[in-house]
């Protein structure tokens, strides 16, 4: 004789209910971790550049008069900003935006540096985002101008 074990319809169901809800929610967790891994990629890494050349461009930039006061000098290579927030003090950053690596080309009516990319806003006496999505401060060089 043979016997047959059978569970309950009940059961059966309960358990197939529990395994969708738990593949559900690891499918859920999944999407969770991608979506949060990217949003965390973190910021775009500051270009490595030659301090020399970095003085150079920034000395032709000033001599030639191209930062004035209240203003910005865009060098494109290597990728930087000259501002001068005050008569004789002249600041030097990257003018690669912190928020996604878009290269910052311009000045908003009010006197800050925008990245065109995603509209992200910089102070251009101290690189602090002031607008925007931008993570972190523009990459500061200290750079003599005489």
């Amino acid at each position: 004789m043979t016997v047959e074990q059978r569970q309950p319809a009940g059961n059966r169901d309960m358990d197939r209910r529990t395994v969708l809800r738990g593949i559900t929610g690891l499918g859920v967790s999944a999407a969770t971790i991608t979506i949060l891994a990217a949003c965390g990629a973190g910021q775009p890494a500051a270009p490595k550049v030659d301090q020399a050349a970095v003085i150079a461009a920034v000395k032709k930039a000033v001599s030639e008069g191209k930062a004035p006061v209240g203003g910005a000098a865009f060098i494109e290579e290597p990728a930087l900003v000259v501002t001068q927030p005050k008569k004789g003090s002249y600041m030097v950053f990257s003018s690669v935006c912190t928020h996604d690596g878009g290269i910052i080309d311009q000045m908003s009516d009010d006197g800050k540096l925008v990245c065109p990319k995603h509209g992200a806003q910089y102070d251009p006496a101290t690189g602090q985002p002031v607008a925007g999505p931008a993570p972190a401060a523009l990459q500061k060089f200290d750079v003599p101008v005489a």
